[in-house]
C-alpha cells in the first residue's frame, strides 16, 4: 500500500498505484509539451510574418530612397543649368553693359563735338550780325549826309 495514493472521483476515494501515477504524470508531461509545441508554433509563425513585413518595409524603403534619389538628382540638375544660366547671362550683361559704355562715351564725344560746333556756328552768327549790324549803320550814315 506504500505505493498507492488516494485520490477522489465524485464522493469516492481510489487508490493509485505508483505505474497510474507515472502514466498519468506522463500524460500530462505529453500534454504540457503538446501545449508548448503549439505556443512555440504560433510563436514560430508569428516571428515569419513579422520578417515577411520588415522585408515588405525595407523592399519599399528602398523603393522610396531610389525615387528620392532620383528627384535629388533631377534636382540637382536643375540647380546646375539654372547656375549655368545664370552665368551665361552675368557673362552676356557685362559684355552689353561694356558695349553700352562705350556707345555712350561715343554718343558723348559727338554731342561734345556737335555743341562745339553749335557754339562756334552761334559765334560766327553775333560776327557776322554785328558785321552786318555795322554795314547797315555805315550804309545809313552815308545817307544821312547828304
Amino acid at each position: 500500500m506504500a505505493d498507492e495514493e488516494p485520490r477522489q472521483d465524485g464522493d469516492m476515494f481510489l487508490l493509485e498505484t505508483k505505474m497510474e501515477r507515472i502514466e498519468r504524470e506522463q500524460k500530462e508531461a505529453k500534454e504540457r509539451e503538446e501545449q508548448y509545441k503549439n505556443l512555440q508554433v504560433k510563436f514560430n509563425s508569428r516571428m515569419v510574418l513579422f520578417t515577411f513585413g520588415l522585408l515588405i518595409a525595407s523592399i519599399l524603403a528602398d523603393f522610396i530612397s531610389g525615387y528620392v534619389a532620383s528627384v535629388a538628382k533631377q534636382s540637382a540638375d536643375a540647380a546646375t543649368s539654372a547656375a549655368d544660366t545664370a552665368r551665361r547671362s552675368l557673362d552676356s550683361s557685362s559684355e552689353t553693359s561694356q558695349q553700352t559704355l562705350r556707345e555712350m562715351h561715343t554718343q558723348s564725344d559727338a554731342m561734345r563735338d556737335a555743341a562745339e560746333f553749335t557754339r562756334q556756328t552761334a559765334e560766327a552768327s553775333r560776327r557776322n550780325a554785328d558785321i552786318a549790324t555795322r554795314s547797315l549803320l555805315s550804309a545809313q550814315r552815308a545817307y544821312e549826309s547828304y
